[in-house]
């Protein structure tokens, strides 16, 4: 992804650096974590009008290649975020959760009262 979005400023230097470490397809194929299609479409310009200043005869065809894996990244991604593509790929929704009843409160347990006059009277001497 560093290298991805190096792309646009240096140019030369990122297309020196591909090969096997760093393949072309990683690289120059967009790989942004959330595009959106104002991002990609923007990326993709900067890139390829980046691409387009470079005149090193060795880079050629890194160049030629990385341009070609641009396109074709651009494509995949708008074709991605396309509202029909998502609408139709949408999951389904979780079912809603049944809604609980409020229970109803407990009554307050009230001690037995021990201090009844009948009892009193039944100790009494």
């Amino acid at each position: 992804m560093a290298l991805a979005s190096a792309l646009p400023r240096s140019p030369a230097r990122v297309l020196a650096l591909l090969g096997e470490t760093y393949p072309i397809e990683e690289v120059c194929g967009i790989p942004f974590l959330r595009p959106e299609s104002a991002l990609v479409a923007r990326y993709h310009d900067d890139a390829v009008a980046a691409l387009g200043r470079v005149r090193d005869t060795l880079l050629t065809n890194t160049r030629d290649a990385c341009r070609a894996a641009l396109d074709t990244a651009r494509n995949d991604k708008l074709a991605r975020i396309n509202p029909e593509y998502i609408v139709k790929n949408k999951p389904a929704a979780p079912p809603p959760r049944p809604k609980r009843r409020p229970s109803k409160p407990v009554p307050p347990v009230t001690p037995t009262d021990s201090s009844s006059p009948a009892l009193f009277l039944l100790f009494r001497d």
